[in-house]
Order: structure tokens, then C-alpha cells, then sequence
């Protein structure tokens, strides 16, 4: 699961150079869903269409479909032609966690912590981490982590002020979601031995 969640997280930040090429209005008209767009990228990169598979795809991915991102990802860490670059999934990923899409959230949340295709940034940090944990675990599976990391940065301070109060409520959404180490973590903050 952590391979995969790593791997997310590559993908995302991974499309730039597919910039240039956008889908025909025919083809966008006869798909019109992400998932739509992404098959009828793959049926132009199978036919060696690549310009216009990968602007399908890249269309996919903005769109909301996780498996575009991933295959966005996967070219270009393979680095085959016209792959989309690092800048490329950093500004997809962007416009995805600003309408609220907590994987594209989850995985800038990353991004600013490590310096991965973006200036670090406890801040930023902690902005895209809020999106992804105002999720259900139903929603997102990665909710509840997104909430222990809030937990941990009110309490230490990173990327925002230090707040007790702020803490043990994220703590307590994280061990509501279900996170093993959350439950530790409010035994702490209220003193109590766990």
C-alpha cells in the first residue's frame, strides 16, 4: 500500500511537457467524462497517436481520473517522448486539490514536505494536509493519516503556530478514522500514560 501511495505521489507531480498537445473537440465531445478521456487516450497511444494521447490523458487526469495520473506518472518516470514533466503533475495536482481533491492534495501535502518539484514549505504543507483530512476514510483511505499529520504539525508548530486545542482535534478525527498512533498522541497531549 505504501509502494502504491508512493508511487501516487510520483505520478502526480509528473506533467508538464504534455502542455502542448490538447484533444479535438470532436475527440472531447466524444469523450466526456475523465474515465472516458483516459480510455480514449489509451486507444491513441496504442495507435502510436501519442501527441493526442497524452493531451487526452493529461485532460483525464485534471478531470479527476487517478489511474490518468498514475499512467501521467509512470511515462514520465519512464521517460518515453513527449512525457509529461515533474512541473507538469505539480500544476495538475494543483488545480485538482483546489477544487478539493484530496489525492492531489495528500500528494502536494508530500511534495512540500520533501522539496519535490516545489520550494519545501511547512505551510503549504499543512494547507494541501487540511483538504485531505477533511475527508471521510471513505472518501479517502488516506484521511485519517492526512489528520495525524495535522495533529503533529499543530502540536511541534510546522507551518503553523503551535495549538494544543488544534492538535488533540485533529488527533481526534485521526483516531476516528481509525489511525493506530492517534489514540497514543491525545493520552499524551492530556497527560495521561497510554
Amino acid at each position: 500500500m505504501r509502494r502504491l501511495l508512493t508511487a501516487l505521489t510520483f505520478f502526480l507531480a509528473a506533467a508538464p511537457a504534455l502542455a502542448a498537445a490538447e484533444p479535438t473537440p470532436s475527440e472531447q465531445a466524444v469523450a466526456t467524462g475523465p474515465r472516458d478521456l483516459r480510455l480514449r487516450a489509451e486507444e491513441h497511444l496504442k495507435a502510436d497517436r501519442r501527441a493526442e494521447g497524452l493531451a487526452l490523458m493529461k485532460a483525464a487526469a485534471r478531470g479527476g481520473d487517478n489511474l490518468a495520473l498514475i499512467k501521467l506518472e509512470q511515462m514520465r518516470l519512464s521517460k518515453v517522448a513527449d512525457a509529461p514533466s515533474l512541473s507538469d503533475m505539480v500544476e495538475i495536482e494543483i488545480a485538482r486539490a483546489e477544487d478539493g481533491d484530496a489525492v492531489a492534495a495528500w500528494r502536494l501535502a508530500q511534495r512540500y514536505e520533501t522539496g519535490d518539484g516545489v520550494k519545501a514549505s511547512s505551510k503549504d504543507m499543512v494547507r494541501w494536509l487540511q483538504v485531505a483530512a477533511s475527508k471521510t476514510v471513505e472518501e479517502f483511505p488516506k484521511a485519517a493519516d492526512a489528520a495525524y499529520r495535522l495533529c503533529e504539525a499543530y502540536g511541534r508548530g510546522a507551518g503553523v503556530p503551535v495549538d494544543e486545542a488544534a492538535a488533540q482535534s485533529w488527533c481526534a478525527r485521526a483516531a476516528g478514522g481509525g489511525h493506530p498512533g492517534a489514540v497514543m498522541v491525545i493520552a499524551r497531549l492530556r497527560g495521561v500514560d497510554g
